[in-house]
C-alpha cells in the first residue's frame, strides 16, 4: 500500500471527498508527522502508534574489509512504536480491513 492507495481508501470511506483532495490530505498528515518529528516531537496516533525522534551517539566501527576503525558520525533516527491495537491486529490472521471490506460488501 502506498500514498495513492489511502488517498483511494479515504474517497472509499468518505465518497464526498474528491480523489485529489484525499491525496492533498494524505500528503499534508505525511507532511505533518514528518515535521513534528524531526524538531523533536512526539506524534501518538491512538490505537495505531507513536513516531519519535532517537539521536544516536557518534560511534567507532570497522571496515569489514580491511578491519581499519571507521568514524561513524552521531545521528538522528525516526523511530515508530506500534501501539496495542495496532500489533493486536497484525497478530491476528482473520482481521479485515474496516473500509475495503465494507465497500466490498456493497
Amino acid at each position: 500500500m502506498n500514498k495513492a492507495d489511502l488517498a483511494l481508501v479515504a474517497t472509499l470511506a468518505a465518497p464526498a471527498l474528491s480523489h485529489r483532495a484525499a491525496r492533498e490530505v494524505v500528503d499534508a498528515i505525511f507532511s505533518e508527522i514528518a515535521g513534528a518529528v524531526t524538531h523533536g516531537e512526539r506524534v501518538i496516533i491512538t490505537g495505531f502508534g507513536a513516531f519519535s525522534r532517537v539521536e544516536r551517539e557518534g560511534r567507532l566501527g570497522r571496515n569489514p574489509r580491511t578491519g581499519e576503525p571507521v568514524p561513524i558520525a552521531a545521528m538522528a533516527r525516526p523511530r515508530f512504536t506500534p501501539g496495542e491495537a495496532f500489533r493486536a491486529a497484525v497478530a491476528d490472521a482473520d482481521y479485515t480491513r474496516p473500509v475495503t471490506q465494507r465497500k466490498a460488501a456493497s
